[in-house]
């Protein structure tokens, strides 16, 4: 029996393709669970058209990010943080407050699209990646510039 699966099975199928299977297998399991179709012109058409929707909405995406790059590519992101009495850090800079920091700057991007593998826990300037979408990536300079703190009430 032709199937049409619907779902990612490991080691059967991917998602979309068309496959020859047991009539028990396709009836007692993939039917029931909803992971296959019966390969039938109408699904495949539906099927078709779920792809190019799919498509069309993944090229529009990749334009945004695309425009998005042109924008935040090159953009310098300036931190202060508190310094210790050795002129150590106290706290670092994290994907996460980088990518606040951009979204206060009016730009929607998470903390996972940040490539950062360990917070910045150094002063001076560094490189970062900000990963859009697959192959789009936009390089940001990070400043973490330090700040004293006031010794007033210690002994």
């Amino acid at each position: 029996m032709k199937v049409v699966f619907l779902q990612k099975i490991p080691s059967v199928a991917r998602e979309g393709e068309v496959k020859e299977v047991a009539p028990g297998y396709a009836r007692n399991f993939l039917f029931p669970r909803g992971l296959a179709r019966p390969a039938i012109p109408e699904v495949l058409r539906k099927l078709e058209q779920q792809r190019e929707i799919r498509a069309r909405r993944r090229a529009r995406e990749e334009e945004e990010a695309r425009a998005l790059a042109e924008k935040i590519d090159g953009l310098e992101l300036v931190f202060q943080k508190r310094l210790g009495s050795r002129g150590r850090l106290y706290g670092s800079v994290s994907a996460n407050a980088i990518a606040q920091e951009l979204g206060q700057r009016g730009y929607k991007i998470g903390k996972t699209q940040v490539r950062l593998e360990e917070p910045l826990r150094e002063l001076g300037t560094h490189e970062v990646e900000v990963e859009l979408a697959t192959g789009i990536v936009a390089r940001l300079r990070i400043v973490v510039e330090g700040k004293e703190v006031s010794k007033e009430g210690t002994d």
